[in-house]
């Protein structure tokens, strides 16, 4: 699928309540379906705040290349010592600049 302008997916095992695959309109939905363990039972609101503060640091094309061998209980994981630092290393990997947009402008 295409979100933003970048091509995503997502395993084919991940179903919404009814057993259907997600309806997935914006980035920020993109990554609770992702990385969450049980997205259908989240904090939506939460999660979404969360995923917008992370799409700051890089575009969706970060998160989607992203493969985690773990699902996380929330996004807030990537806030955390050891998220940041997987992230640190995926960055490294991707040469992403780790200042958010609206400070890059300066």
């Amino acid at each position: 699928m295409i979100l933003d302008g970048f091509e995503v997916n997502l395993s084919n095992e991940i179903k919404d309540k009814t057993g259907n695959p997600p309806k997935i309109t914006r980035g920020n939905q993109y990554l609770v379906w992702k990385y969450l363990k049980n997205p259908n039972e989240t904090n939506w609101p939460r999660e979404l705040k969360l995923a917008n503060q992370l799409l700051v640091y890089c575009d969706l094309d970060f998160w989607a290349d992203l493969d985690l061998d773990f699902k996380l209980n929330s996004l807030a994981f990537f806030l955390t010592e050891d998220g940041k630092r997987k992230l640190r290393i995926e960055y490294r990997k991707k040469n992403c600049d780790l200042t958010p947009e609206t400070e890059r402008q300066k």
